[in-house]
């Protein structure tokens, strides 16, 4: 059976750990603890693993094809929302202004 050595990626450990225990909860991956300094886990896909692994490769090709409009698309989304704070927190501003004004009279 081919091993799949899983790595994180930059994501958060806690949502790593819980993905990964779920798959071998369900049975679609196994977990090898390695008695070393630091410790090493090794995850390998079951042989359900691989059939399912079989099934998403082709979402997987397709991420890969647009990873590059991907990473666009969240930069645009990155910058929308901030522009959309920072309006935001200027309207927030202008309205405590005009209150304090009101109240000043």
């Amino acid at each position: 059976m081919p091993r799949t050595t899983w790595t994180r990626h930059g994501s958060r450990r806690s949502t790593w750990n819980c993905g990964l225990r779920c798959l071998e909860r369900d049975g679609l991956v196994s977990r090898t603890v390695h008695a070393t300094v630091p410790p090493r886990v090794d995850y390998a896909l079951t042989p359900m693993g691989q059939t399912l692994h079989a099934t998403i490769r082709p979402l997987v090709t397709w991420t890969e094809e647009h990873r590059q409009q991907i990473a666009e698309a969240r930069d645009a989304y990155d910058r929308r929302i901030a522009a959309e704070k920072e309006a935001a927190a200027r309207e927030a501003a202008e309205r405590d202004a005009i209150a304090r004004r009101v109240l000043a009279r």
